[in-house]
């Protein structure tokens, strides 16, 4: 489709594209998985575990042991943790060795997010 092709092109230009989400590392995953998208992106960003409560339906999933295609898709340490989205492109901006904000872009659906990145990327604003 449309955005498999318009990210197949700007991974051709080389850019590297992460996602950063204030949702689940593990659903987040799941459904660019579904959707045939995760290959991508670099990394997945977001939030772990019990992030937003533990609920009776959790309780119940957890009952069971993963399967390793579960395992796989879980976040990790590493991916959740980041104080900001602002804090998060500068962490992987240096990582790549991109002295400029001109050479960052956060896509944000959250105005507040883009004032908080001005000073470290070139923000682009959706209509959510």
């Amino acid at each position: 489709g449309a955005i498999d092709s318009m990210l197949r092109d700007l991974r051709a230009a080389g850019v590297k594209l992460y996602v950063c989400t204030k949702g689940l590392v593990g659903p987040v995953q799941r459904i660019l998985e579904d959707l045939g998208l995760r290959h991508h992106f670099v990394g997945v960003f977001g939030n772990l575990g019990e992030a937003y409560g533990r609920y009776q339906y959790d309780a119940i999933v957890t009952l069971g042991p993963t399967t390793p295609a579960e395992r796989r898709l879980l976040g990790k340490p590493a991916q959740g943790g980041w104080q900001s989205k602002d804090m998060l492109v500068m962490r992987l901006r240096e990582e790549h060795g991109l002295d400029s904000k001109d050479q960052a872009c956060l896509v944000e659906d959250d105005p507040e997010e883009i004032e908080r990145a001005r000073w470290c990327s070139r923000p682009l604003f959706v209509e959510p």
